[in-house]
C-alpha cells in the first residue's frame, strides 16, 4: 500500500509542476498517505497524460540504449572459435597420448611375460632369435626374442621386442617396447 501512496503523491507533484503550482498542498488530489492507502486506485487523476511525461517515465528517445555492434560480435565469435579449436586440439592430443601410454604399458607386460616364460621354460636358453605372438588385453601382440651370449659364459642376455599386432616384425620397423633381461646358467642343475 505504501507503493500506491507514493505513486499517488508522485503523480500529484508532477501535475502540480506541470500546472505551475510548485509543491505539496496545492492542486487536485492532495490526500495524505493515510487517505490514499485504503483506496484501490488512490489518485482520481487519469494516468494517460503522465505516461509520456519527462518527470515520471523516460521515453524511448531520451534513453540511450547501447548494444553490441556487428563488428564487436564478429570479433567475439572469432575469439571463441579460436579458443574452441585450440581446446578441441588439446583434447585430441590428450586422447592420443593416453592411447600411446596404454599401448606402451601393455607392450611392457608382454615383454616381461615373454622373458619370465623363457626363463621358466629354459633356465639357460640357447643364443638365437625367436618370433611369435601373444594375447594381452584382448589384442594380439607380435614379439621377437633375441638371446645372445655375454662376456660371462654363464649368463645370457634376453632382449624382448614387442610390436602391435597389425605391424610386421622386420628389421626396419621400430618396436613399441624393448625390454632386456638375463638368464644365468649357474642356477641350472648339472
Amino acid at each position: 500500500m505504501r507503493f500506491v501512496a507514493a505513486l499517488c503523491n508522485t503523480l500529484v507533484r508532477a501535475t502540480n509542476k506541470a500546472k505551475g503550482a510548485g509543491g505539496r498542498g496545492q492542486g487536485p488530489c492532495l490526500a495524505s498517505q493515510s487517505d490514499c492507502a485504503p483506496r484501490l486506485f488512490p489518485c482520481p487523476l487519469p494516468l494517460a497524460p503522465f505516461l509520456n511525461s519527462k518527470n515520471l517515465i523516460a521515453t524511448r528517445s531520451s534513453v540511450r540504449t547501447r548494444g553490441f555492434t556487428l563488428l564487436e560480435v564478429l570479433v567475439a565469435l572469432a575469439i571463441l572459435a579460436i579458443a574452441l579449436s585450440a581446446s578441441v586440439r588439446a583434447v585430441g592430443q590428450q586422447a592420443r597420448a593416453h592411447e600411446i601410454l596404454r599401448d606402451g604399458s601393455y607392450a611392457r607386460w608382454v615383454a616381461a611375460n615373454l622373458i619370465a616364460e623363457t626363463r621358466l621354460s629354459e633356465p639357460f636358453p640357447a643364443p638365437g632369435t625367436r618370433e611369435g605372438q601373444s594375447r594381452m588385453a584382448g589384442r594380439i601382440w607380435r614379439w621377437r626374442l633375441i638371446v645372445s651370449a655375454t662376456e660371462d659364459g654363464d649368463i645370457r642376455r634376453l632382449d624382448a621386442e614387442v610390436f602391435p599386432g597389425d605391424a610386421s616384425v622386420d628389421e626396419k620397423a621400430p618396436p613399441l617396447v624393448t625390454l632386456s633381461g638375463f638368464a644365468s646358467g649357474r642356477d641350472r642343475a648339472e
